[in-house]
């Protein structure tokens, strides 16, 4: 197995594995189709300002393996072939088990290894 395969295996296993990084995300296309999949979720409350002064802060990630999205049907690229998820909705707990919905601000997909990590915002 080569070093991609490898890396490509970990995705999966770290992503999916409830008893490792994985926790149960939502996911909700433009056009309503849902899937519930393991992925790996941060919501960190600090920062840095352009002064290199600590700040509070708000950032949400999400980051799935795009194998585990596609193998579930869900809608992954845009009618062009690239990876487009802006605006697809994503519900997740956070450590006390409180749901938070979120809305893709950004995607970042590295197309070598398979992982899609997006930067969520607050979505009412």
């Amino acid at each position: 197995m080569g070093l991609i395969n490898q890396i490509q295996a970990d995705i999966l296993k770290y992503t999916q594995d409830t008893g490792d990084f994985g926790v149960p995300i939502v996911l909700i296309a433009p056009n309503g189709f849902t899937v519930t999949i393991n992925g790996l979720h941060t919501l960190i409350n600090l920062g840095v300002d352009t002064d290199g002064n600590i700040v509070n802060s708000r950032k949400a990630t999400a980051a799935i393996s795009e194998y585990s999205l596609v193998n579930a049907g869900y809608p992954v690229r845009d009618n062009k072939g690239s990876i487009n998820m802006i605006s697809h909705k994503v519900n997740v707990a956070d450590s006390s088990g409180n749901v938070k919905n979120y809305m893709v601000q950004q995607c970042i997909p590295d197309e070598t290894i398979g992982l899609i990590t997006m930067t969520l915002e607050d979505f009412e």
